[in-house]
């Protein structure tokens, strides 16, 4: 997994792509890249080109009933980038972005095609100041298409514009420097896939559960409760896994972040690599893009007119007793025997 950027110049026009592959499905980045609304989209424009963007919005969204049946999102966004140095200035990007999905040649991938608008085109979502450089004619999009590797797609970015079709605005050589740093931006949508898994997980109380392993769930090393021996036992000290709750080295652990609201707002959490590749293995096409309920799971209680609990119990045993093999009848009784 990694991204390559290329550039190509010639008199007139002036390219930029980049291209590689991520570890996850076509739907998690189609849900990463439409965004459903302005403070989604911020967030994610912030995540992207971190201090570099300054501010955005969505300005407009086209309805399903005025578009195309192959054609899946059409939206109108700005975007305002802060200058690089005290003799530039800040940058202006007015885009529409369209959505569709690709040909079965393509494995069920998607396009988001992007294309420069006049700011003086929109009345809303832009910035008024007037020192300001507006990108102007630019062609750009992302391809997602999955590999022949499962659960792996190759994410491509590309942008172009003819350096003598800029009248006003960013100058050629500025407008090649921003693409550049969109390009660069592509790898980071890994992090926003990863994010937004761990988002969708059921963390443990760590003030309600207390865990009594002594040895490390991963790695079966004992564990230290400080690294008052050394620097070198610091990868033997004790933590706690907040996916599985068990104790762990912090050898065998990393912290991530876990999406914890709509707007990518995010937290830190701990997490051992035996849940790391649980996570990674798991399915996510079925998580919608702003979906409350997925990234803060509640529990529900039972209707009151539903079965006791003690009662779906005994049948469930029943049932697997009754279709238990010959093998595995004995530790189906063992189960049992254990429960009541």
């Amino acid at each position: 997994m990694g991204f390559a950027v290329y550039t190509t110049r010639t008199k007139a026009l002036l390219r930029v792509m980049a291209s590689g592959t991520i570890t996850c499905s076509v739907e998690e980045l189609r849900q990463v890249l439409r965004p459903a609304t302005s403070k989604s989209y911020t967030s994610m424009m912030r995540e992207l080109f971190g201090e570099d963007f300054v501010y955005g919005a969505l300005v407009h969204r086209v309805p399903s009933a005025d578009r195309s049946p192959k054609v899946e999102d059409i939206t109108v966004k700005t975007a305002l980038f802060s200058k690089r140095n005290a003799l530039s200035r800040n940058e202006q990007w007015c885009f529409v972005d369209c959505t569709q999905s690709l040909n079965e040649n393509h494995g069920k991938g998607f396009c988001v095609t992007i294309s420069s608008l006049d700011s003086e085109e929109l009345f809303a979502g832009k910035t008024h100041a007037q020192d300001l450089r507006h990108i102007h004619g630019v062609q750009a999009g992302y391809s997602v298409v999955p590999t022949a590797v499962a659960k792996e797609v190759r994410v491509s970015f590309y942008a172009q514009f003819l350096s003598d079709g800029i009248k006003r605005g960013a100058s050629a050589r500025a407008q090649m420097k921003r693409l550049t740093r969109v390009a660069h931006s592509t790898a980071r949508l890994t992090i926003l896939v990863r994010r937004r898994r761990l988002g969708v997980q059921k963390m443990t109380s760590q003030v309600s559960y207390t865990p009594n392993n002594t040895r490390c769930v991963c790695c079966a090393a004992t564990m230290r409760s400080s690294t008052h021996m050394g620097v070198s036992s610091k990868k033997r000290v004790r933590r706690q896994c907040q996916l599985c709750g068990y104790n762990v080295c912090e050898g065998c652990s990393s912290e991530q972040e876990a999406q914890r609201s709509q707007d990518n707002a995010f937290a830190i959490v701990r997490v051992c690599g035996n849940c790391m590749e649980r996570v990674d293995d798991a399915l996510y096409e079925s998580i919608p893009a702003d979906n409350s309920d997925a990234l803060e799971p509640k529990i529900h209680p039972n209707s009151p007119r539903s079965e006791a609990a003690t009662k779906v119990l005994a049948r469930l045993l029943r049932d697997t007793l009754v279709n238990a093999s010959e093998p595995e009848l004995p530790a189906v009784k063992n189960v049992i025997m254990r429960l009541v």
